[in-house]
């Protein structure tokens, strides 16, 4: 995302959306009462004396809006963003829907505390960066490939063994197993990506030895890790302890939010360092005791959060907006939303 133009002092700001992580912040930040301005094509109404209103062609024009709903289902590309129109031409009234994707510039103007939603975006310009790489996670029954985004983890394909029999030990058994694996990922290989595989067993250093003789990857851009297990689970583990390429990845949002969850979870199960819960995070915020304050994505939108996160803000505490579209993000969220790593017992 980039910021344009800002005015701190009237909640104002002009954005571009650079990426379809940029969706994801702005689905957090956009909550009734924002009004947006935009670009975008719009019937205009018919008059009195016009039969057919549904021939009247659609017009570029310029509208703003008082936001009342957002949709927006990760790791999709758009984000639908409805209001009442506030702003614009006179046959223009009633409800409007800006459809957002990647391009779209937005002018928005947020209440007088807007803070916490400014450093939000403040934060999806600070890591636009794009999909920085791809991870295909694998055993004997499946593989599936991921993309690495700001906030987690997009499953872009499966392939299953089904079908083909068990592994015989022979070269060449499962050639067509490697083989579509192998079309997957050069059909979603960017240029200047990098490649983790992961998985238990030998699986995957057979299709990291394909994918180098096939020229789909060079070698320093593929990375081949251990995990326990395959799936989204394994790919955590294995970037947990990836070395240089966790270091090379650690920018991703989603990265530095597990690292800090599983962080989070150990202490909560050891009984000390970290809280839970409203009125207890609540509690040691105002005693200076947070370190790291873990607020869910449900609980910044509706409200509460962004007053722990203001909070936060002035007792220069760390925070992170998580999202429940992984495991321990949705735990901490049926927690009541809010943890925090503490400085100190309390």
């Amino acid at each position: 995302m980039r910021i344009i133009k800002r005015n701190e002092a009237k909640g104002q700001l002009k954005v571009r959306v650079d990426s379809m992580d940029d969706l994801w912040y702005l689905h957090q930040a956009l909550q009734p009462g924002t009004i947006v301005g935009a670009h975008t094509f719009r019937k205009l109404e018919a008059k009195e004396d016009q039969v057919r209103a549904d021939s009247q062609p659609r017009v570029r024009v310029y509208l703003r809006i008082t936001v009342f709903s957002t949709e927006f289902h990760p790791f999709t590309d758009v984000l639908r963003v409805r209001g009442t129109v506030l702003e614009g031409p006179p046959e223009i009234s009633g409800h409007h829907t800006f459809n957002v994707d990647v391009g779209t510039v937005l002018d928005l103007e947020f209440s007088e505390d807007s803070t916490e939603v400014i450093s939000l975006l403040e934060d999806a310009q600070r890591n636009a960066r794009g999909t920085m790489a791809l991870a295909v996670s694998m055993d004997d029954e499946t593989a599936d490939l991921f993309r690495l985004r700001d906030y987690g983890m997009e499953r872009i394909g499966t392939v299953r063994t089904q079908g083909r029999g068990k592994w015989t030990g022979k070269e060449g058994s499962w050639d067509s197993y490697y083989r579509e694996i192998s079309d997957l990922v050069s059909l979603n290989l960017g240029e200047d990506m990098l490649l983790i595989i992961s998985g238990p067993g030998f699986f995957k250093e057979s299709l990291a030895k394909l994918l180098r003789n096939e020229g789909v990857i060079d070698g320093p851009r593929m990375h081949v890790l251990q995990s326990s297990s395959a799936g989204p689970g394994g790919i955590r583990e294995a970037l947990g302890k990836g070395g240089s390429v966790s270091k090379t990845l650690e920018g991703l949002r989603f990265i530095q939010e597990n690292e800090l969850l599983e962080e989070f979870m150990e202490r909560i199960g050891k009984g000390r360092g970290a809280t839970y819960g409203l009125e207890e995070v609540r509690k040691a915020l105002s005693m200076g005791a947070v370190e790291v304050l873990l607020i869910s994505e449900r609980l910044f939108r509706e409200g509460p959060g962004k007053v722990l996160m203001g909070d936060a803000l002035g007792t220069g505490s760390r925070t992170m907006v998580t999202s429940t579209s992984h495991e321990l993000g949705d735990m901490l969220d049926k927690m009541g939303g809010a943890g925090a790593l503490l400085r100190f017992e309390v």
